[in-house]
């Protein structure tokens, strides 16, 4: 497993770096227009908004575009779990607006039910193909039928290691 982890990290810090120093000799986010157009990459990369969560919901998507990505998956503090639908569409609208696909949420933890239910209800108000979750293990089956119910995939997400309830792959 400690290959695999290691393996993970050596990949998103090449990654990271890689893009960073893109970008240096021109200044944050100022990749060629062209350039971006030609390449038709196969991974579609996106970012999670909790990486700017210092920052409001515009300035979040904004830096988004700015790092040449299109995809993002929104945090509950740049669009909590409670808004209402109306507020729920609005923000997905602004996200397309800026020309971003909001393909996710989360991370969502969902420890009953009614979590469950919520989490699906907000990402189809949303428009979200994926939620990115840590459902408790005694309501997999129910998140499982929601999967299918909703046509909404779920992400399950960890901490690694230190995570008590998905602390490696094979939980």
């Amino acid at each position: 497993m400690k290959d695999a982890v290691t393996t993970r990290r050596i990949v998103l810090k090449s990654a990271a770096a890689g893009t960073m120093l893109g970008l240096a000799g021109k200044g944050f986010g100022a990749v060629e227009k062209d350039a971006a157009e030609k390449v038709k990459p196969s991974i579609k990369l996106g970012i999670a908004s909790y990486t700017f969560r210092q920052f409001g919901l515009e300035e979040t998507l904004d830096m988004t575009k700015k790092a040449g990505l299109k995809y993002v998956s929104l945090k509950s503090m740049h669009l909590p779990l409670g808004a209402t639908a109306t507020d729920i569409i609005a923000v997905a609208k602004l996200v397309k607006d800026k020309g971003l696909v909001l393909y996710g949420g989360g991370v969502i933890y969902m420890k009953n039910a009614g979590q469950v239910s919520q989490a699906f209800e907000y990402a189809k108000a949303a428009g979200m193909k994926t939620i990115i979750a840590v459902p408790a293990h005694d309501l997999l089956e129910m998140v499982d039928a929601k999967v299918k119910e909703y046509d909404i995939v779920v992400a399950i997400h960890n901490h690694g290691p230190s995570d008590k309830v998905f602390p490696d792959p094979k939980s």
